[in-house]
């Protein structure tokens, strides 16, 4: 869980629970900083499937580079996930950043709070 002020730039803290696989980790972990970097910039997003499912890729990208099938299966069930926001809200994220890349995504969902 991320932690900001309401209306505020400033992130007061990330929390992740125990026990968790590397792999769960780096990639809980690496989500979370995904709400970090949108806190941190005022992005205008405020659609949960779009902060979500960018936040996802964020998770995605980080296991892409992790060795070993436990972080592709991880990648997989994300791509596979039914949930309205997490699930959808990477699909959508994802298609976009594969056809615009990923830094016009970024741009546009910081500025206008939509995907381009």
């Amino acid at each position: 869980m991320t932690h900001s002020w309401q209306h505020s730039t400033t992130v007061a803290g990330i929390d992740v629970v125990r026990g968790l696989t590397r792999a769960r980790f780096g990639a809980t972990v690496a989500h979370e900083i995904g709400h970090a970097w949108l806190i941190q910039r005022g992005a205008l997003v405020t659609d949960p499937v779009l902060v979500e499912g960018t936040c996802e890729v964020f998770a995605s990208a980080w296991l892409k580079r992790q060795p070993g099938s436990y972080p592709g299966a991880l990648r997989e069930a994300m791509w596979t996930n039914p949930d309205q926001v997490y699930g959808e809200g990477y699909r959508r994220v994802r298609e976009a950043v594969v056809r615009k890349g990923i830094h016009p995504v970024l741009h546009s969902l910081c500025t206008s709070g939509t995907l381009p």
